[in-house]
């Protein structure tokens, strides 16, 4: 009896310390089970474009030197790992309201499912690799052309002089021309393979940039240059990587 007076006697007076311990233990439990915890650094984007669908713009690509198509090291590769900025997108409900069906009462209901914009931001380098990419893309979806008949067609990005032409006329491509397919996949490390494990992957289908954000530049502390673009998409899909596969 007197060894257990001594014991609660202790428990009283050092409770919060063992309520503590015992978190502790629960929380590094529940990490245990869930292969530890969710770095926001831990992650991977990437486009996938159609060889067909949007030849024209993979040639605007391509002549600035990426190649989204191929799976070897390069410029693309080389800009996707620049973007240091990204985000699992969200969903959110469009409601409406009603009125009058319970005296003092407002009801929201919701009536459709809609989806957040997707913003990636990208360190610059020298050779401005970021820009190039969606001016790029940005010009292939908004194609000129000359009002000049003996020049005709379409202006390509390595016709200088006739993109200056004020007279220029905007045109538009299609909207399956313009878009492809956005991922961002979350991973994470484990003790076993450097290059980590995946947590979920979210598939953005028909995404498209529909916002370059400028660039600011002063003079005062020197800083990267970062470039933020805003995509807008019809869905994405989320799939997890669990006991159930991918």
């Amino acid at each position: 009896w007197l060894e257990l007076a001594r014991i609660r006697h202790k428990y009283n007076y050092n409770k919060y310390f063992y309520l503590e311990l015992m978190s502790i233990s629960k929380l590094r439990g529940i990490f245990n089970t869930d292969k530890g915890g969710s770095y926001s650094n831990e992650y991977e984007v990437s486009f996938k474009f159609d060889d067909n669908l949007n030849a024209d713009i993979l040639s605007r690509l391509k002549y600035y030197g990426f190649n989204p198509s191929s799976s070897s090291e390069g410029a693309y590769s080389d800009m996707m790992f620049l973007c240091d900025e990204a985000s699992l997108p969200g969903t959110f409900a469009a409601t409406n309201e009603v009125d009058g069906v319970y005296a003092g009462r407002l009801i929201q209901y919701p009536h459709a499912k809609l989806y957040n914009d997707m913003r990636l931001s990208f360190i610059q380098t020298n050779q401005l690799n970021p820009q190039k990419f969606f001016e790029a893309w940005m010009g292939g979806m908004f194609p000129e052309y000359s009002m000049n008949q003996s020049g005709g067609g379409e202006i390509l990005p390595a016709e200088r002089e006739r993109r200056r032409t004020v007279t220029n006329t905007v045109g538009l491509r299609y909207y399956n021309e313009m878009t492809c397919n956005m991922r961002v996949q979350k991973t994470y490390k484990n003790s076993t393979d450097p290059s980590g494990e995946n947590s979920c992957y979210y598939d953005m289908i028909n995404a498209y940039p529909y916002s370059i954000e400028s660039v600011p530049l002063s003079y005062g502390a020197s800083t990267l240059n970062k470039l933020r673009v805003s995509f807008r998409y019809e869905k994405h899909v989320v799939i997890f990587y669990d006991q159930k596969g991918a």
